[in-house]
């Protein structure tokens, strides 16, 4: 009889810990190339952060709630799925608000329109040739797979970069309010690197949307795999030489263990450096310091749109309000979001002013934040309804130096025979097209792995030859 938990010889199933974006990648590479999946999934749903609800007829983003055309990844792999006619053209219009006035430029032609726009002073214009040079500098490294490649011109923050290169002009209403849209903390503390990326991959391209609401990808890929495990709660992941040993606890608090040929792990890093007991210190200690911004959210459902505000989204710097990164517009974000004649808000906070909202009722907090997003937009219609989001991880806060730890972290495991393989939106500029990339990547080293494995098992080593596979 074979041991319970344990699979014959050749039948052992792959492990993918987890099923956000990173995690359904991963399991999607490894079942293409012939191997048998199992998903375990903490919570009650399959997506992370990617989650939508519907209300009214509206269709509701919980959280994540675009994709720019520069996520490659996630986008080829969406096609492979044959669920390319689920993604749509979403808005084009950004708002970029100073106190008193919003400026609008269409992200499509970001870079052409904004020399043009009154936004910025004529002296300001002029040194951001400064940042476009820079930028082209390090446009190469921009990696959405592996932005440690980047970790030489990791040596100040966002804000230090600002102050020295440019004025604070700039440093407001272009360095600063990037990074507060986009992660939802401030120039001052995350590393250059990050305003970069942003400012090369995120803005200046198409916006998309999937048709029903972000959380419906994940849904509809797991939807292609028979065996996932919802509220399994991931104790140990334990390499061997011959195996993956996994510990989990199941809805009803029962204690498994169970056999696996490999095992990619894509939950978030501090949880993954409890959980995988084979790191070394360092690496354990690093995983434990990544550290995720939070934020408390508010959908509103209106009684029509807001008036005169064609964006789809309306970036807020400090001096118009310092608590909020932004507001979306869900009826200008993409068609058929909200019912005939409505409007929808999805307002954001910063991570600290998060951190306190986060305990007070959702009726204080939807006032609260009703009240900030009318200082951005001027006088709401009547407002339907409110959902309270509370998001206690969002993005990883990538401080100075940062990814020049990252780039020491990768030297230290990059192994060609690890089974157990790591994945997450924390080797990037962290979002669902990074989580992406990480998990294809850690199918394709877990792949390798067993590769070499079944290499070793075989013929003598002089009849095998050299595997034809390349290694991260």
């Amino acid at each position: 009889m074979t041991e319970p938990g344990r699979h014959p010889t050749g039948d052992a199933p792959v492990f993918v810990v987890g099923s956000g974006p990173s995690g359904l990648a991963a399991a999607w590479r490894l079942r293409q190339a012939g191997h048998r999946v199992r998903i375990l999934e903490a919570g009650p749903r399959v997506g992370g952060r990617l989650h939508t609800t519907h209300r009214d007829g509206f269709i509701v983003d919980r959280a994540a709630s675009l994709v720019p055309s520069a996520y490659r990844q996630l986008i080829n792999l969406v096609a492979e799925a044959g669920l390319a006619d689920e993604l749509t053209a979403g808005g084009s219009v950004i708002g970029f608000a100073k106190p008193g006035e919003i400026h609008y430029l269409d992200s499509a032609h970001l870079f052409r329109d904004a020399p043009r726009s009154p936004m910025l002073s004529t002296r300001s214009k002029l040194l951001m040739t400064k940042v476009f040079i820079d930028s082209l500098k390090l446009r190469r490294l921009m990696s959405y797979e592996d932005l440690s490649i980047a970790g030489d011109y990791d040596v100040e923050s966002a804000a230090d970069y600002a102050g020295r290169r440019t004025n604070p002009e700039i440093g407001e209403y272009v360095i600063d309010a990037a990074i507060r849209s986009v992660l939802g903390t401030r120039a001052d503390q995350v590393s250059v690197v990050e305003f970069f990326f942003s400012f090369t991959k995120v803005f200046g391209g198409q916006m998309l949307s999937f048709r029903r609401g972000m959380g419906s990808y994940p849904e509809m890929l797991a939807s292609r795999f028979d065996d996932i495990e919802l509220n399994a709660e991931v104790l140990a992941v334990e390499e061997h030489p011959s195996e993956v040993t996994l510990i989990w606890r199941d809805a009803y608090g029962i204690e498994h263990t169970e056999h696996a040929a490999g095992c990619v792990v894509a939950v978030p890093a501090d949880h993954a450096a409890e959980i995988v007991t084979g790191l070394d210190a360092w690496r354990r200690q690093f995983l434990r310091r990544v550290d995720y911004t939070s934020t408390v959210s508010i959908n509103a459902g209106l009684s029509s749109p807001p008036s005169g505000v064609p964006a789809f989204m309306v970036q807020v710097p400090s001096s118009v309000e310092d608590e909020l990164t932004g507001v979306i517009l869900e009826h200008n974000k993409a068609p058929g979001r909200v019912p005939q004649g409505k409007g929808g808000i999805t307002t954001l906070t910063m991570d600290e002013p998060a951190r306190q909202l986060a305990a007070l009722d959702d009726a204080v907090i939807a006032d609260h934040l009703l009240g900030l997003t009318e200082k951005v937009l001027g006088p709401l219609p009547d407002v339907e309804w409110v959902e309270v989001n509370r998001w206690p991880r969002v993005v990883v806060r990538s401080f100075p130096g940062y990814y020049r730890q990252l780039r020491e972290f990768h030297d230290l495991r990059r192994r060609r025979d690890q089974r157990v393989q790591l994945a997450g939106d924390y080797f990037s500029s962290s979002n669902a097209n990074t989580a992406t990339a990480a998990g294809e990547a850690a199918a394709h080293a877990v792949r390798a792995a067993l590769g070499l494995a079944a290499a070793s098992a075989g013929p003598s080593p002089e009849a095998r030859g050299t595997p034809n596979t390349r290694f991260r």
